[in-house]
């Protein structure tokens, strides 16, 4: 099994500041949960929407127009205040193109005060509830901190599994082990 550290992608240090002052603004309303929920579902709408991503990031309309168009996505949606609140800060401030690292930046706020960390799981396969459950509780007890996988299914690994966590990957994959494979009776050949 290969280990080896990874780069991740650093949210944009604006994204950072606005996270941050939601988080400590939701946490001192109780709210917290919700606002993630919420953050994360506007992110969704605009990935989801071209159409309302250009309308509410875009500059064909102006700053009252974009925060009303987002006021209605914002109802329809039942977003409470802090969040339809939120949204209007960033359109006025013409920064809502950065609700991915904004989310992302909440995100990691979030799991950090409840020392949680993110991963993912390749596999060829979906794994089954109870293998998902055993791989983070052992990889929880590796890191001293609760793991949460999300699943990736790739056909080109072969078989195994990657793991992808806290800037680490291990590498159990056949793919790989095939590759090291090869490698080594090319070296044993020379």
């Amino acid at each position: 099994m290969i280990v080896k550290a990874t780069n991740s992608q650093k949210p944009e240090p604006v994204a950072k500041l606005y996270a941050k002052a939601l988080y400590e603004f939701a946490s001192e309303r109780k709210e917290l949960d919700a606002v993630v929920t919420e953050i994360g579902d506007l992110r969704d709408l605009m990935q989801d929407s071209a159409d309302l991503r250009r309308v509410l990031t875009g500059f064909m309309f102006d700053v009252e127009s974009r925060q009303k168009v987002a006021r209605e996505v914002a109802e329809k949606a039942s977003f409470g205040a802090t969040v339809t609140n939120f949204i209007d800060l960033l359109i006025s401030k013409n920064r809502l193109q950065l609700i991915d690292a904004v989310y992302g930046a909440l995100r990691a706020l979030v799991d950090q005060s409840k020392n949680v960390v993110r991963g993912t799981v390749t596999t060829v396969e979906s794994l089954t509830e109870s293998q998902t459950v055993d791989l983070s509780k052992a990889l929880s007890k590796k890191l001293n901190k609760q793991v949460v996988l999300d699943s990736v299914i790739e056909k080109d690994i072969i078989g195994g599994l990657i793991v992808n966590v806290q800037g680490l990957t291990f590498d159990g994959s056949l793919k790989t082990t095939l590759r090291r494979l090869r490698e080594n009776l090319e070296r044993q050949s020379i």
